[in-house]
């Protein structure tokens, strides 16, 4: 997975978390829970899968250029 791939995933993950908070202030508010039960699942629901995601990903994967090997081979 490209760095971009898992910058985007990082990003939808932490988008879905204040989503999340968005909806429980909304109930702290005054909104009624059954309003935002099923936006409340679906973010839940997606929020999981991003994670999972991300779970997958090794951290030891050097950042390498894809043009690295031509510059060390004129040297």
């Amino acid at each position: 997975m490209s760095d971009d791939a898992i910058a985007t995933l990082g990003v939808r993950s932490s988008r879905r978390r204040r989503e999340l908070e968005k909806a429980v202030d909304a109930i702290l508010a005054g909104i009624p829970p059954l309003k935002l039960k099923d936006q409340i699942e679906t973010l839940q629901s997606r929020k999981a899968g991003l994670t999972a995601l991300l779970a997958d990903v090794p951290e030891d994967v050097p950042n390498l250029l894809p043009s690295a090997a031509a510059v060390y081979a004129c040297a």
